[in-house]
């Protein structure tokens, strides 16, 4: 009698103290949601490249919508610029292609270049499936058209989605080959306009 007593008294402290550990424990602690956004506030985004690495934007020539030709080099080292490579078929492609929309009006008054550049292979992406997607999607970004793969070639672009931040003396401080999420790409560009020293 004596024993199962000594037992029902120890499970009941070790339940008290169990649910005060708990009560306590929840008060001062953030929930896991609440730590991740913590962490991502303060950190650079995912991609960054060492500011002791200086790889510079190469040039390419795309085509405007009105066939005009340009040479990105004319952007290049002049401001920070966001360079987006797309085509229609790519899903995480057209994801991004809305968060670059919205960013694009987020930060219209600040001196930012964006460049959406088509992937324009004239087999599986045309300009006329390009342009269909950006309609029927009601995207008003300006595109430009790789029509002689010269950015594909000058990037090595094996896989899409593809986006550069160049920071404002031309020199690549991110390279992501995957989607980006709304706030990472805030993050992003808020660090190429702002960089940290």
């Amino acid at each position: 009698m004596m024993n199962k007593r000594k037992i029902l008294g120890i499970v009941v402290v070790l339940v008290i103290g169990m649910i005060i550990f708990t009560v306590l424990s929840s008060k001062n602690s953030i929930s896991t949601e609440e730590k991740l956004s913590q962490i991502e506030s303060e950190r650079k985004p995912d991609n960054y490249i060492p500011a002791s690495i200086k790889i510079k934007a190469k040039d390419f020539t795309v085509y405007a919508e009105n066939k005009e030709k340009i040479n990105i080099e004319k952007y290049i080292g002049s401001k920070p610029m966001v360079i987006v490579f797309w085509a229609s078929w790519c899903i995480d492609c057209r994801e991004n292609l809305i968060r670059i929309e919205a960013a694009k009006e987020k930060y219209y008054k600040e001196d930012v270049e964006f460049i959406v550049v088509n992937i324009t292979d004239g087999e599986r992406e045309t300009k006329e499936t390009a342009d269909t997607y950006l309609k029927f999607n009601n995207i008003s970004l300006d595109t430009y058209y790789d029509y002689d793969l010269s950015a594909y070639k000058a990037y090595n672009l094996n896989t899409l989605p593809r986006m550069m931040f160049v920071d404002k003396n031309g020199i690549i401080v991110q390279d992501r080959k995957v989607s980006i999420d709304e706030k990472g790409l805030d993050l992003s560009i808020k660090n190429l306009i702002s960089p940290e020293e």
